[in-house]
């Protein structure tokens, strides 16, 4: 072994944390308190699931909220973890976040060529549905439906099926808030299979069978009956009053009523989105656009991890934000627009007001699956290579055992407040990491078990 190589696997490694690390956090610490002074002065005060998350934000790695120490008990690395807000907007914790969640979707489509389907909304539809979990619900079941249907026909038309019940097909809806520029979009990405599974009936398991790809016409239709339903949807919860229907040209005619919106006529139609590379700008505003140009190989695997980071990625990263010399944020866009600009700028408020449309309702569920791979599908089991995820070691909670009882509840405390997802395995010798100790203002506990491994053993 090297020299000064079992000192180094030893070492205590603590995370790198400055207070209001990321420059979103800084900034939002030193306009949050004027922020809500002036919405209350206009009396629009900040609803308190808003004022929690962003106290919880800025709260985010404060070591005055205490830490725990996680070690290796094979070469006895150590790390510190400090506290976690685990806001899905935060751009620290919504990174850690699509690391933990990606091997879990890539492992449900490991295996199968898949194809990226994004479904947007028109801009009346945008705003209003964007705070109603059931009309996002309906909105992604219109748009997944238009996607299966699709599917299982042109299978059909392939494949001579008897019956399109003999096409099953499989998805994975990504929910976002947002566009890139942070303005309230909401807008679904469908990872689907690009075919369909069927039924061999000699050995009774699934067969997949690869579909072409969807022609500009197809995609169209996928969008125009995405439309259709969804505004189906919306009329049989009284929000939408049609007035004219024509299935052939896939317009629909109506007055929109969504709850807290003035009632607005309007015509909405389906059609497939165009690449902004082209420098065309679609019809954005009456039109459902799909786009459905990207599939992914089933031996591709890094395009594959590439493709569920990208639609589990935080609203926005630390890295596209900075502050210009007038004091406003500015954001640096993923891509350009089609005026050809690269960034835009925010003052405080219209910044910390792009935030607060960030936060969602509790227990949101943003990512959805469908078909083969929910969760109650009696052929998922036949259709996916699962594996088993790890879970953590939660120990039997007995009043015999005093130590195992506050063993359970350290452990439990540490999932609940820390990030510990991804750092309970050793980046050193690969094992698994072991509690050592919790210090906080709310709870302290050290583990009696732990003995490092550098220790001698007395004789």
């Amino acid at each position: 072994m090297p020299k000064g190589y079992g000192a180094v696997m030893c070492s205590h490694v603590a995370a790198p944390y400055l207070p209001q690390a990321t420059v979103l956090q800084r900034y939002a610490h030193e306009h949050y308190p004027e922020w809500k002074a002036a919405r209350a002065a206009l009396r629009e005060p900040v609803p308190f699931v808003v004022q929690r998350d962003i106290d919880l934000f800025l709260q985010c790695r404060d070591p005055g909220l205490g830490h725990a120490t996680v070690a290796c008990g094979e070469c006895g690395f150590t790390r510190d973890l400090w506290y976690s807000c685990k806001r899905r907007w935060c751009p620290w914790c919504g990174t850690r976040r699509m690391h933990e969640r990606a091997k879990a979707a890539i492992d449900v489509f490991a295996g199968y060529p898949v194809r990226h389907w994004i479904g947007c909304l028109p801009n009346p539809l945008r705003y209003g549905m964007g705070y109603d979990p059931d009309l996002v619900t309906g909105g992604v079941n219109a748009f997944v439906n238009a996607i299966f249907h699709h599917q299982v026909w042109q299978a059909k038309a392939a494949f001579n099926l008897t019956s399109v019940n003999l096409a099953l097909t499989s998805a994975a809806t990504f929910i976002h808030r947002v566009s890139a520029d942070l303005s309230t979009n909401v807008h679904f990405h469908v990872i689907s299979l690009d075919g369909v599974l069927t039924e061999d009936a000699a050995s009774g398991s699934l067969v997949f069978r690869r579909l072409d790809p969807p022609t500009p016409e197809e995609i169209a239709a996928v969008a125009q009956r995405m439309c259709r339903k969804t505004c189906t949807m919306l009329e049989r919860r009284g929000y939408w009053h049609p007035t004219h229907d024509d299935t052939e040209a896939g317009s629909v005619e109506g007055t929109l009523t969504l709850p807290g919106w003035r009632p607005e006529r309007a015509t909405f139609h389906g059609e497939a989105a165009q690449d902004p590379k082209d420098g065309k700008k679609p019809r954005a505003g009456i039109a459902f656009n799909v786009h459905a140009t990207r599939s992914v190989e089933a031996s591709d695997r890094d395009e594959l991890e590439q493709l569920v980071r990208y639609v589990l990625a935080p609203p926005v990263a630390d890295r596209q934000l900075s502050v210009d010399r007038d004091g406003n944020m500015v954001v640096q866009l993923k891509r350009s627009r089609y005026d050809g600009s690269t960034e835009i700028a925010y003052d405080p408020h219209q910044l910390l007001d792009r935030i607060a449309a960030l936060v969602h309702r509790p227990r949101a569920r943003l990512i959805r699956l469908h078909g083969v791979a929910a969760p109650n599908s009696r052929v998922r089991r036949m259709a996916y290579h699962e594996r088993e995820q790890g879970s953590p070691n939660r120990i039997r909670q007995t009043n015999q055992h005093r130590q195992q009882l506050e063993e359970a509840r350290a452990k439990l405390f540490l999932y609940a407040r820390y990030a510990a997802d991804r750092v309970l395995s050793c980046p050193v010798c690969l094992n698994r990491m072991h509690l050592v100790a919790i210090d906080s203002p709310r709870f302290k506990y050290r583990n009696p078990r732990w003995i490092h491994p550098d220790t001698p053993i007395e004789s």
